[in-house]
């Protein structure tokens, strides 16, 4: 075999070989439940809707996740993020977001719940729950979850 017939095989077989690599290593990898904005995890596997979401005067990176529909089951996804604003001033800023969106809003348990929201807001539905700041002793910033069922990527 000539040198240049075989110099084209192994840069043909090389070609193959790592695309088949990279594909192999990102879905044992792939996991889009502790995503950080700008990671891939994020940009390919995170809904669009819960990225439009505010992340009011975060204390730090917020973390992204999203669990894909499951036979009857929706799918899920959720914005983790920590705060400096209280807890009435963070939902004054999710009811505001939500009444753009002409969402049915309700609260139960300290947990407020946007609905059926129109076409003009940018998430069908979102849970927004405010938690206490014990778990964080010491830390000035209050934890917050955000989930919504049923939009996809």
């Amino acid at each position: 075999m000539r040198p240049l017939k075989r110099w084209l095989l192994t840069i043909a077989a090389f070609s193959v070989a790592v695309p088949l690599a990279g594909a192999i290593y990102v879905s044992a990898t792939w996991d889009p439940n502790d995503a950080l904005p700008g990671s891939l995890a994020y940009l390919l596997g995170i809904p669009g809707a819960m990225k439009l979401l505010p992340v009011p005067e975060a204390c730090g990176t917020p973390r992204y996740g999203h669990t894909g529909p499951d036979g009857a089951k929706l799918s899920f996804s959720e914005v983790r993020f920590e705060t400096r604003l209280s807890a009435d001033a963070l939902a004054d800023v999710y009811r505001a977001f939500a009444r753009t969106g002409r969402c049915r809003l309700s609260e139960d348990g300290g947990v407020l719940f946007a609905e059926g929201c129109e076409a003009a807001s940018p998430t069908e539905n979102f849970r927004l729950q405010i938690g206490t700041p014990e778990p964080f002793q010491g830390s000035a910033c209050l934890p917050v979850s955000i989930t919504s069922l049923g939009n996809d990527p």
